[in-house]
């Protein structure tokens, strides 16, 4: 049984059930004062119920040990899973295979199911960019670096709408961070038109697969 559902600290349960959509509990979560050791054991074993339940629906199907991998890296780097099974399922035209070589480019070629570049692959210390486990614990652990470094920023579109720190980290992943921050300090805010045209499209559809517009998101892959 995967680690992930053993409740090993009142830490690690709460941080990670902090990464579920809200909309998805069934039980509060709240900043009320425990009234006794029951009520902390009670709530523990309702979360721990709850991650179970959203694990197994969460690697159903096809693809379940690779969905296996980076749900445990998600748990890991606190990023919602289904964000990360959607970084990876643009990454690999929806295949999730780990064998995926992108188009030759100035910087040499990405590989592997996060589609890594030559930097990154240098960078996190990955031997063998097609290892599923290898490239999803890298390309997881950049994106969580991205989050971290514009957590703090609140970075607007164009139209002055505030945007959501995973999708500029989604940008940045594409993109690349040197492409955000010029364009932040050329224009002080991110204009989502005049993004690269694959890096545009990159963050349409990871947009539209986290708010489960899936005509949008399959039009787009397409």
């Amino acid at each position: 049984m995967t680690s992930l559902l053993i409740v090993m600290t009142v830490c690690n349960v709460f941080s990670y059930a902090s990464i579920i959509p809200v909309e998805t509990m069934r039980f509060p979560l709240t900043a009320k004062k425990q009234n006794s050791r029951e009520d902390l054991k009670r709530d523990l074993k309702t979360i721990e119920i709850k991650v179970k339940s959203e694990y197994e629906k969460f690697i159903e199907g096809e693809n379940n040990n690779i969905k296996k991998i980076i749900w445990d890296n998600a748990f890991k780097n606190q990023i919602d899973p289904d964000y990360l099974l959607g970084i990876c399922l643009i990454e690999t035209g929806k295949t999730l295979s780990p064998n995926v070589i992108g188009i030759e480019t100035d910087y040499g070629r990405a590989r592997g199911i996060m589609q890594l570049m030559p930097e990154l692959i240098q960078l996190y210390h990955v031997e063998d960019p097609f290892n599923p486990e290898e490239s999803i614990k890298a390309g997881t652990a950049h994106l969580r670096y991205l989050m971290d470094y514009y957590k703090d920023k609140k970075i607007y579109d164009e139209n002055e709408k505030l945007i959501d720190t995973k999708y500029i980290a989604a940008i940045a992943y594409n993109w690349g961070q040197s492409g955000i921050d010029r364009m932040l300090k050329n224009y002080n805010c991110i204009i989502i038109e005049r993004l690269p045209y694959e890096s545009r499209r990159y963050y349409k559809i990871i947009k539209a697969y986290c708010e489960n517009d899936e005509k949008t998101f399959n039009k787009l892959m397409n």
